[in-house]
C-alpha cells in the first residue's frame, strides 16, 4: 500500500453573516493553518463567528454548529484555536467591533 504525502486541501470562505458591521472588507494579513495540517482524516465543512477589533485581532470565535458537517470534536477546537490566531488589516476608522464568519471547506487529500 503507498501512501500520498500530499496534504489536505481547504478553502477559506470569508462571508458577512449580518450579526456586526463587517469585516471582511479587511485584507487577511494572517492566517493560521496548523489546523488544516492536522485534519488529515476530514472531509466538509466549519463555519466560525469571529469578531475583529480596530487592530485587526480577533476577540471573539464561536463555531455555527448549523452550518458545520465536521463533528469531530478534537478538529473542531483546532479550527476554533486558529481562528482566533488569524490576523485582519488595523482600521482604526471601523466600528470597535466588526464580526462575520470565516467559511473553510476541507477536503482531505491523502490516497492509500
Amino acid at each position: 500500500m503507498e501512501l500520498n504525502s500530499e496534504l489536505p486541501t481547504m478553502d477559506t470562505i470569508n462571508i458577512y453573516d449580518k450579526t456586526g458591521n463587517g469585516i471582511f472588507g479587511r485584507k487577511v494579513t494572517y492566517k493560521d493553518n496548523t489546523a488544516t495540517l492536522k485534519a488529515v482524516n476530514q472531509v466538509g465543512t466549519i463555519s466560525i463567528k469571529v469578531c475583529v477589533n480596530q487592530g485587526g485581532n480577533i476577540t471573539y470565535a464561536e463555531l455555527l454548529s448549523d452550518e458545520t458537517t465536521i463533528k469531530d470534536t478534537n478538529t473542531l477546537k483546532l479550527f476554533l484555536k486558529s481562528a482566533y490566531k488569524w490576523k485582519f488589516q488595523p482600521d482604526m476608522n471601523a466600528s470597535k467591533e466588526q464580526c462575520g464568519k470565516i467559511f473553510f471547506k476541507i477536503e482531505n487529500s491523502i490516497k492509500r
